[in-house]
């Protein structure tokens, strides 16, 4: 109801907010029966910050404290319970920024953590969490994660990830096929049994099949040979007998 005239304060709820230049203004009534007694009441509160409140319906609507000042009303306070659960659990300390919609910012003083939270318009989650306490920033996506942990960073996208680690180098994987960059300069390409390797030490490129090196180039014979391998003759695994040299 609206206020009495010796009073300078009481609380409404908001049954309409229009924004003018940046500015917010509302409409203070009775959600029940939408019946105003105060339009383009100015929204005051925390420089910097600028909140819309939420539309009313039939008999709920985001509630304000206003201070009457002449004829205007300036709203100073508002919370609006339809959208708290949207918070999730909080403790002390914890701050949380939440509208109608997926979309939410939370602050957990507890763990020293910060998550931005959305969703697609399937429901798959879209967040980044910030977690200070175990020094992981993680980025989700609906089909895609990259996790930094100190100084190890990872991506992956489906059956594709790469892994960075300032400790083992680099490693990039598609299914079942993976490229490896040691941090001592080794490199390795793999596809099933079928791998590839090139040693920053003795600059030797080997190349195996089923595990057994089958072909090797070294510093000490630049011109490379061929070894002996496994053939089948008739189904049966042989040895094979014949030994080239590149030339």
């Amino acid at each position: 109801m609206p206020i009495k005239p010796d009073h300078l304060t009481d609380i409404s709820d908001v049954l309409g907010a229009q924004v003018t230049s940046g500015e917010v203004f509302v409409t203070v009534g009775d959600a029940v029966d939408g019946q105003g007694w105060g339009a383009n009441a100015a929204m005051w509160g925390p420089d910097g910050y600028i909140a819309v409140p939420n539309q009313a319906t039939q008999g709920a609507a985001c509630r304000a404290i206003y201070l009457v000042d002449g004829n205007m009303k300036r709203v100073f306070a508002c919370r609006d319970n339809r959208i708290a659960s949207k918070a999730g659990t909080l403790a002390p300390g914890d701050r949380a920024i939440v509208t109608d919609a997926a979309a939410r910012v939370r602050v957990l003083k507890a763990a020293n953590m910060v998550e931005l939270y959305s969703e697609t318009g399937s429901g798959d989650p879209l967040k980044v969490v910030v977690d200070g306490a175990n020094d992981i920033i993680n980025l989700v996506g609906s089909g895609s994660d990259v996790l930094l942990t100190g100084d190890n960073a990872e991506m992956s996208a489906g059956a594709s990830s790469v892994l960075v680690d300032a400790s083992t180098g680099v490693q990039a994987s598609v299914g079942s096929s993976n490229v490896t960059i040691a941090a001592n300069g080794d490199i390795g390409a793999s596809n099933g049994a079928t791998s590839l390797t090139i040693s920053a030490a003795t600059g030797a490129v080997t190349v195996s099949f089923g595990g057994v090196p089958v072909f090797q180039v070294t510093a000490g014979a630049p011109l490379g040979a061929l070894l002996p391998v496994m053939v089948s003759v008739a189904g049966v695994p042989t040895p094979s007998t014949r030994v080239y040299a590149l030339l």
